[in-house]
């Protein structure tokens, strides 16, 4: 097993947020997290229990919050014209 630096190739992805190919740059780079983080589960996936995948999806629903009752308004008030 090799030690890779986490700083490893990080120069690379280093680019500007304008310009001609900004977007697909982006788009790459999204898109290799993404496989790289469901690989990720992936191999996880075959060692867990049951009780684990559960507990996962649970801790990413926590992660969503709700609405909160402190500062509610109605429809009506959120959208209401302000004067200028």
């Amino acid at each position: 097993m090799q030690f890779v630096p986490v700083t490893q190739g990080l120069a690379e992805c280093e680019f500007s947020y304008r310009g001609d190919g900004y977007r697909k740059r982006v788009h790459e780079m999204v898109s290799a997290w993404s496989h790289t983080r469901r690989m990720k589960r992936l191999a996880v996936g075959l060692m867990t229990t049951p009780e684990y995948s559960e507990w996962w999806v649970k801790r990413i629903n926590d992660n969503v919050s709700g609405p909160s009752q402190e500062n509610s308004q109605s429809i009506e008030e959120h959208f209401a014209c302000c004067p200028f």
